[in-house]
C-alpha cells in the first residue's frame, strides 16, 4: 500500500521504499505514483523545440478529431493519443542517476509556446549507450518516435563527435500545465542566469518544489 509522504514533502507520492525492488519498478507497479524520498535523485533534461515536438505532439499539436465518436470534450475535440513509456536520445556529456530518479523535460527556446519551460515529469527506466543504428534501434525498441533515417543521423552524430549517444528510457508521468515558465524557474532557483543546455542535477529541495508545482492529478 503506498502511503502519504511527510509534512515537508509532495503528499501525492510514495515515501515507502522497497529493498527487493527499484523505484522504478514501484514507479512501474503503481502508475502514475513513484517514490520520492531524501534519496530520490531528481535532473532537468533541456530539449530542443523539434525533439520536444517529436516526443510530446500533444502540447504543440493539442486538438484533432475524435475518430471513435465523432465528438469528445470541447465540441468534439480530444488531445492524440501518446505513449506512457518514452525513449530520448541525446548525446549530453552529463549522466543521470538510478533507476527511479526524476525527469524533468526542459523545453528551450521556441517558435511555438510553450517556450524555455518546464513542461513535463518523468521517472527514468534505464540510460544506455549506442554507437550505431542497429543498436539504437535495439535499444529503443517499439518506443522510438525516431524514424530509420533519423536514427542513421544519430548514428552519424556519434561519429562525428566521437561520442555515443545516450538513450535515455522513462515512463512519462505527468505534462506540467502550465508549463513552469523560465520567470517561475529562475525565482525559484532552478535556473540562474542563463538556463542550462545540458542535463542538469537539482538538489531534493527544488525537487520537491517543481513536483508540488506539477499539481499531479492523482491521490495516494
Amino acid at each position: 500500500m503506498l502511503l502519504s509522504a511527510p509534512e515537508w514533502e509532495p503528499r501525492i507520492v510514495s515515501d515507502v521504499r522497497l529493498d527487493d525492488e527499484t523505484d522504478f519498478e514501484q514507479a512501474r507497479k503503481n502508475y502514475p505514483r513513484f517514490v520520492f524520498d531524501a534519496k530520490t535523485l531528481g535532473f532537468g533534461i533541456p530539449i530542443q523545440e523539434d525533439y520536444h515536438d517529436t516526443l510530446y505532439p500533444d502540447l504543440w499539436k493539442p486538438r484533432q478529431p475524435d475518430l471513435f465518436s465523432g465528438a469528445s470534450r470541447a465540441e468534439g475535440i480530444t488531445r492524440p493519443g501518446n505513449t506512457i513509456r518514452k525513449v530520448y536520445l541525446c548525446q549530453a556529456q552529463s549522466n543521470l542517476g538510478p533507476p527511479g530518479s526524476v525527469l524533468f523535460f526542459y523545453k528551450g527556446v521556441s517558435k511555438d509556446p510553450p517556450s524555455q519551460a518546464i513542461t513535463a515529469l518523468g521517472i527514468l527506466e534505464s540510460m544506455t549507450l549506442a554507437g550505431s543504428k542497429r543498436e539504437l534501434m535495439q535499444l529503443t525498441g517499439g518506443r522510438s518516435v525516431y524514424s530509420e533515417e533519423e536514427l542513421e543521423e544519430w548514428e552519424q552524430k556519434a561519429k562525428d563527435k566521437g561520442r555515443p549517444v545516450k538513450v535515455i528510457n522513462y515512463l512519462l508521468v505527468s505534462y506540467i500545465e502550465p508549463a513552469v515558465s523560465i520567470d517561475e524557474l529562475k525565482t525559484m532557483g532552478v535556473v540562474r542566469g542563463h538556463p542550462q543546455q545540458s542535463i542538469y542535477k537539482l538538489s531534493h529541495d527544488l525537487i520537491a518544489r517543481l513536483i508540488e508545482r506539477a499539481d499531479l492529478e492523482f491521490e495516494v
